[in-house]
């Protein structure tokens, strides 16, 4: 009778560690929702879960899960009854190596909250059907919350999950604002972007050499055997010199960007390079992994020299470097690590910028005074104010005033502020720096001290040159906190 209720126990025991959502010991001690997802995915054989949120009555669970080499974060909500992955990320935990592991917990708000073993930092995101975004941020010298106007929301925008990036979350303000300008020195020109479309070869089981640059003589990864079988899929960017630039998965754990001679792939846009000469100013690395492992193919010491050839936001400048052997490697260099380049100053335009300037309401800034010796000021209105609105409404009429009434401005901002030759011939960029960021707006049309276009992007906003404000009157105002 005692063999035949042991027995009965085990097969009950067996019976119950099949089940999902238990909470009995698995091999990769999980419960809930993520444990049904993993259980029949081969790629999660090898990890086990050192942090996981999992509450019955919470429509969120998160899970830190670690293998011997590799970490991955998973995140999962419930929408209509439905469980559903919202993030699955390996750059957005610490690594085993990193000296730390990344904690995961969930508020009462249904936000996911990111911490590590060590308590330097947190990181906040709250949660949607199909996304999770970067809410709040702590570590190092940075504490801030979205819409606060600290300098890393002009670095990092409103991030999701799936993009944000641990390693080279930014630590202090030179760090953020470094980053943001990189940003913004490609915001006129676009940085690296995937092409949208299907770029598998079914049945072709060829395998194609994969180069670190366009060129047969470059580096190659894999101890000079780097290729890809077409047939498994990869994403493609851009043509150069005969070769097409992909990122394809070498495994779970590594992906790659590389180039392949052209022919494979149909056509794919050309490639524009800025080709500008930065240096290194602290030691980093030089990656082809920017997206999952980040593997530093080559160490780069403070002081070396790279050429810029793009962006890729936010968190990475894509570069050419010269190794050791002589020969060329392109890599990701982290956006932080870099000096920004040297830019020709256009003299002539910053002569018919000199002035004060006021725009519409939702313009880029209610009124900036631009003086010829590069400094100026940004003005502030009230934001509420009909009065403001009212004459910010106007000024887009026929005989618009030329006056700023006094009440309306609230605050000023000091800068600093140049304008630069642009990509293409004839055109010209603003930039205007703040204790923020550097954003950079292209010239549409000048006509001094009377009119005034800037663009970004699709973006676009119109100004009209106003009369000066009084040095009496300015003396009195209050700088922007």
């Amino acid at each position: 009778m005692k063999n035949r209720m042991a027995g009965c126990l085990a097969a009950l025991v067996i019976l119950l560690s099949a089940l999902p959502g238990t909470g009995l010991a698995n091999g990769w001690g999980l419960s809930g929702p993520i444990l049904d997802y993993v259980m029949p995915k081969d790629k999660y054989d090898d990890y086990y879960a050192i942090d996981e949120y999992y509450k019955r009555d919470s429509d969120v669970t998160a899970a830190v899960m670690e293998s011997r080499y590799h970490s991955v974060l998973i995140v999962m909500k419930k929408t209509d009854g439905e469980w559903k992955v919202i993030a699955e990320s390996t750059t957005a935990v610490w690594q085993p190596g990193d000296g730390k592991t990344s904690t995961v917990t969930c508020d009462a708000e249904g936000r996911i909250i990111l911490g590590d073993s060590k308590n330097e930092g947190e990181f906040v995101f709250a949660t949607f059907p199909a996304t999770a975004e970067l809410e709040a941020y702590r570590l190092g010298e940075i504490d801030a919350e979205y819409g606060d106007g600290n300098v890393l929301w002009n670095t990092l925008g409103y991030l999701s999950l799936n993009k944000f990036n641990v390693r080279l979350a930014p630590e202090t303000e030179a760090d953020a604002k470094r980053m943001a300008d990189w940003n913004a020195y490609f915001s006129d020109w676009g940085n690296l972007e995937s092409i949208p479309g299907d770029y598998s070869l079914k049945g072709d089981k060829s395998k194609q050499a994969v180069y670190s640059a366009p060129s047969k003589k470059a580096w190659r990864a894999a101890k000079g055997k780097a290729s890809v079988d077409l047939n498994g899929g990869a994403n493609a960017y851009c043509t150069s010199d005969g070769f097409d630039l992909i990122e394809y998965e070498v495994s779970f754990r590594t992906h790659r960007f590389g180039w392949i001679k052209t022919g494979h792939l149909g056509d794919l846009h050309t490639a524009e390079w800025d080709d500008k000469k930065v240096k290194v100013i602290t030691n980093t690395i030089l990656t082809d992994d920017p997206l999952v492992g980040q593997y530093a193919q080559f160490d780069l010491s403070a002081g070396t020299e790279v050429t810029v050839k793009t962006g890729f936001a936010p968190y990475w400048v894509y570069c050419a470097w010269t190794n050791q052997k002589g020969q060329n490697v392109w890599g990701f260099v982290s956006a932080k690590a870099l000096e920004l380049p040297e830019e020709e100053i256009a003299s002539d335009v910053m002569e018919a910028l000199t002035g004060t300037w006021a725009g519409g309401r939702g313009d880029l800034y209610d009124a900036f005074r631009l003086d010829e010796d590069g400094t100026g000021a940004i003005y502030f209105f009230d934001a509420e104010s009909k009065a403001a609105e009212k004459f910010l409404t106007v000024l887009g009429e026929e005989n618009p005033p030329r006056v700023i009434p006094k009440k309306l401005v609230t605050a000023y901002m000091p800068i600093q502020w140049r304008v630069v030759e642009g990509r293409s011939e004839g055109s010209y960029v603003l930039i205007i720096e703040s204790s923020e960021y550097t954003p950079r707006y292209s010239i549409d049309s000048i006509d001094p001290g009377n009119e005034l276009t800037l663009t970004n992007g699709e973006a676009g906003w119109s100004y009209i040159g106003m009369e000066p404000l009084s040095e009496e009157f300015l003396a009195g105002l209050p700088e922007k906190e």
